[in-house]
């Protein structure tokens, strides 16, 4: 992708909503959460829940303490890009299982910089711009999902140069 600014509008774009579907996130995030999510509450009449911690770091049990029977969303970052901390995705991917909500990783600030497995994470679905542990130039990143969810995303506007051999006209 060009960055998990892409991938996170692949999932926001790409679910089937209903009215009352809520996505949490937390406070203080990379600017990509609230950008994608906000803008849904007038789309589809999501409501867009923002989590603040309760001690000093994000940690699982703010974001499980925060889901209800409406979660449909928990989209974080996997570290967070403002103070470094790790969150323990294993767990909140067990309790998004549990609520039946979709998890969403950005793995941005972690992806080549620690030994990453998306079997252990547990997310729904992995974002990740390439220009930090990667190395890779601004501009690039992936997107990962659960081969179950892919059939279930529509189909939603990509950049242009993703794929230029599927946009020439013969």
């Amino acid at each position: 992708t060009t960055g998990a600014s892409t991938g996170l509008q692949t999932v926001a774009l790409g679910l089937t909503w209903s009215p009352g579907d809520v996505i949490v996130t937390a406070k203080g995030e990379f600017p990509l959460q609230y950008a994608t999510w906000k803008p849904m509450e007038a789309r589809v009449g999501a409501t867009l829940t923002m989590v603040e911690p309760h001690g000093s770091f994000l940690a699982a049990d703010d974001l499980i303490s925060a889901m209800t029977p409406k979660t449909r969303v928990v989209s974080v970052s996997h570290v967070r890009f403002d103070d470094g901390s790790l969150l323990d995705a294993a767990r909140v991917a067990a309790a998004c299982q549990r609520h039946g909500a979709l998890f969403v990783l950005d793995v941005t600030q972690s992806c080549g910089a620690l030994p990453l497995d998306v079997a252990t994470l547990g997310a729904d679905f992995i974002v990740c711009a390439g220009y930090k542990w990667l190395l890779s130039p601004y501009g690039t990143g992936f997107f990962w999902a659960k081969p179950e969810h892919v059939g279930a995303l529509r189909a939603a506007p990509f950049y242009w140069q993703r794929d230029r051999k599927s946009t020439r006209l013969n």
